[in-house]
């Protein structure tokens, strides 16, 4: 979390994939989210998955958890 100014200005690659697959829906990230997101614990990171996993779930969340999730 360091570095906030990127060299990189503009850029054709997408930092995530969207796309229909038959009935269902496909979400991609062709970077380690998972891992950047454990290791820093940045909200976006988080919300950023969530919404992925709910827009590809197109359905109610079949359980919710609440918590802090911290001990």
């Amino acid at each position: 979390m360091e570095k906030n100014i990127w060299p990189v200005k503009k850029t054709e690659k997408s930092g995530i994939y969207l796309r229909h697959f038959g009935k269902g829906r496909v979400v991609y990230f062709p970077w380690d989210i998972d891992r950047v997101y454990w290791e820093v614990m940045v909200d976006d990171h988080g919300r950023l998955l969530r919404n992925a996993i709910d827009w590809a779930l197109d359905e109610e969340r079949p359980v919710t958890v609440e918590g802090t999730g911290r001990a």
